[in-house]
């Protein structure tokens, strides 16, 4: 046994491979975490992404001072190397720059800002609304299809503007969208700041502003235009969805919480609701032009029989142009019509927050300013008598 241990450590004072952990590139007083290879004396650098400062940096132990969460993936990168170092000298094989960076590449996914983020979005799926859920999902399948791998140290500010660039230009996003999903990678980043992954800001000298969108809304007049038509047409499928649309008029619901109402959510002619997109639980009593489109031979289950957003959009799209409503339709309008409407009839606007589940009085005053804007249009005719 004896024999053994001496052969053994006689194996691997031979070894050829080594390895050392260092911070490089501390002009600025920050740098990221290398791997210094070396077979044979031949030297080859390898980066981990993570970023760090020389306060934060034991050189001598080669990790991050104190308990410190950037120090279970360098520790993860050593196990890796340590095993592959006893392999090639148990088998007598020799090691190679290529297949060690293979090895740390495909093991390597604490780098992988990809990956972190979709890890970090399951992990606290609980605290979003479906809809943020949704939009994060969304985003970072963009960012993949943008670039399919990204380190944590490829996010800067270069990164970002290309990143602009790329939706603009190839995606066709519109302003809105395209400063959207910056605010969505800010968040993603500030994520991996919190973590210590990045050390920097790459936002810092990037502005995102956000373009109010028009808010386009039926007016009284096109609104009674469309329950006109309701009343009487005998195509059925402009019915099926305009039964549903029209609800939505007369109460602000989203297309999700349109899908999802159930006979349940209603008692005593209120409607009582938690909104899909942000988790608020609303209370509407329903006008009786509400309660008609709700059957009264059925108690459970849901109320409308929806079809997919997209198909709703194409028919309301059709019914529009038959009933000369000449504006950019999709289902979101009933929303801002619920809204623009109870101003316009008198609706004190903290009412009309509480209707729509604003969080923010802000959000429903948009709406006001709408309004405005449409009153000052039309008191412009008089300057036409």
């Amino acid at each position: 046994m004896f024999n053994k241990c001496l052969t053994l450590k006689k194996h691997y004072e031979m070894k050829r491979l080594s390895y050392k952990f260092f911070l490089r590139g501390l002009s600025s007083g920050r740098g990221v975490i290398y791997i210094r290879l070396t077979i044979n004396r031949k030297t080859k650098f390898y980066s981990i992404g993570i970023w760090g400062t020389k306060k934060e940096w034991n050189e001598k132990q080669q990790l991050f001072k104190k308990h410190d969460s950037r120090n279970a993936i360098i520790h993860k990168y050593k196990s890796r190397l340590d095993n592959y170092i006893f392999k090639s000298q148990a088998f007598n094989f020799p090691a190679s720059f290529p297949e060690i960076k293979a090895l740390l590449n495909k093991h390597g996914h604490e780098n992988d800002f990809i990956k972190y983020i979709s890890k970090k979005i399951q992990e606290r799926k609980h605290e979003y609304a479906n809809q943020t859920y949704r939009t994060y999902i969304t985003n970072i399948s963009k960012l993949q299809d943008f670039s399919p791998q990204i380190t944590f140290t490829d996010i800067t500010e270069n990164f970002i503007l290309r990143y602009k660039k790329y939706m603009i230009e190839e995606r066709r996003n519109n302003k809105n969208t395209t400063n959207k999903s910056l605010s969505i990678l800010r968040t993603f980043v500030r994520m991996a700041q919190k973590d210590k992954l990045i050390h920097n800001n790459p936002f810092e000298n990037i502005t995102i502003s956000k373009k109010t969108a028009r808010r386009e809304f039926l007016t009284i007049d096109e609104l009674k235009r469309l329950e006109h038509y309701y009343n009487n047409t005998q195509i059925n499928s402009h019915k099926r969805v305009l039964r549903y649309f029209l609800f939505a008029c007369y109460t602000g619901l989203r297309f999700s919480d349109v899908v999802n109402l159930k006979h349940e959510n209603i008692k005593n002619n209120i409607l009582e609701i938690k909104m899909h997109k942000t988790g608020e639980y609303v209370r509407i009593p329903l006008s009786k032009k509400a309660q008609s489109l709700i059957s009264n031979t059925k108690t459970k289950g849901k109320i409308f029989d929806t079809i997919s957003n997209q198909k709703t959009n194409i028919t309301l799209k059709k019914i529009m142009k038959i009933n000369n409503v000449n504006k950019n339709i999709s289902f979101h309008i009933a929303r801002h019509t619920f809204a623009t409407t109870s101003i316009t009839i008198g609706i004190p606007i903290e009412v009309i927050q509480r209707l729509l589940g604003h969080t923010n009085i802000k959000e429903t005053l948009i709406y006001a300013k709408v309004v405005d804007t449409l009153k000052q249009k039309e008191m412009e005719k008089w300057d036409n008598l």
